[in-house]
């Protein structure tokens, strides 16, 4: 009777096993995958669509598809996303946008102590009407960003650090073409610490921006006038990690602006930030 009863246990355990093992090789080669796609589908109740004064309400749905690639390859790593959303609002349909976000990016290192990286970023939502002086008009921002980096290790926890970047931000509405810019910065500096608990910063910044279409906020008589931004920085920074889900970082510089209107001053002093990334 124990020698049936052990027989019709190992019955029962071979499926199981053989269930597991099927499961765990599909885990390891979901792992392995580098692509990925999805769908999302969102409802959001807006209270103060317009922020104005008068408060009016609305619902937002917002129907999405997300896909990427995350693909390692040596000592190197591309990485590529996008997302798609169609914005639907229930009361006021002139509203109604496609908002969309593009990231690329790849990191890469040599064999001896060079690495680096390079990113690219574009976006188009929905304007925040918080910043349109109380229009309703519809009005959609594009966002560009494009960053290379580079950085040599001089010691074991000590490198030379260095960066470009552009960004630019259009609107589709020339009504609030005023808030429109491309810049263009410049860095290098020195850098101490490793991946873990703190890194200490030293460098300086140059950056260049253009406002094609600037007015003075304050004169809603004045006519644009085209801005051209020269600004430099002495950077001092730290990246606190106090967790593995939780970073500091802090800024603190030294800095002088130019504009060219002489109706828009400079300014020579200090300037900061400080963030906490979760």
């Amino acid at each position: 009777m124990f020698h049936s009863l052990r027989a019709f246990r190992s019955h029962l355990m071979r499926p199981l096993v053989f269930a597991t093992t099927l499961a765990g090789a599909a885990c390891a080669q979901a792992a392995e995958n580098p692509y990925y796609i999805g769908a999302s589908q969102e409802f959001v109740r807006e209270s103060n669509v317009f922020r104005t004064a008068s408060r009016v309400s609305d619902t937002v749905s917002s129907t999405g598809l997300q896909a990427g690639i995350d693909q390692p390859f040596g000592r190197q790593r591309f990485y590529a996303d996008m997302s798609v959303l169609t914005n639907r609002h229930e009361n006021y349909s002139e509203l109604n946008n496609v908002s969309h976000t593009e990231n690329l990016g790849l990191d890469w290192s040599s064999m001896e102590r060079l690495s680096g990286s390079l990113r690219y970023m574009s976006r188009q939502n929905l304007a925040d009407f918080g910043l349109t002086g109380g229009s309703t008009a519809k009005n959609l921002e594009r966002t560009q960003q494009a960053t290379a980096s580079a950085r040599y290790g001089v010691a074991a926890r000590l490198g030379l650090e260095g960066s470009v970047e552009h960004r630019s931000v259009k609107f589709s509405n020339s009504e609030f073409n005023t808030g429109e810019y491309s810049q263009n910065s410049a860095s290098a500096g020195l850098r101490w610490g490793a991946a873990g608990l703190l890194t200490l910063g030293a460098g300086l910044r140059a950056t260049q921006g253009d406002y094609p279409h600037y007015k003075d906020p304050f004169d809603p008589l004045a006519p644009e006038t085209p801005d051209r931004l020269n600004r430099r920085d002495l950077d001092l920074t730290a990246v606190w990690s106090p967790t593995g889900l939780s970073t500091v970082p802090a800024r603190a510089s030294a800095t002088h602006e130019t504009h060219s209107p002489a109706s828009r001053p400079g300014f020579s002093g200090l300037t900061g930030s400080l963030g906490w990334d979760y």
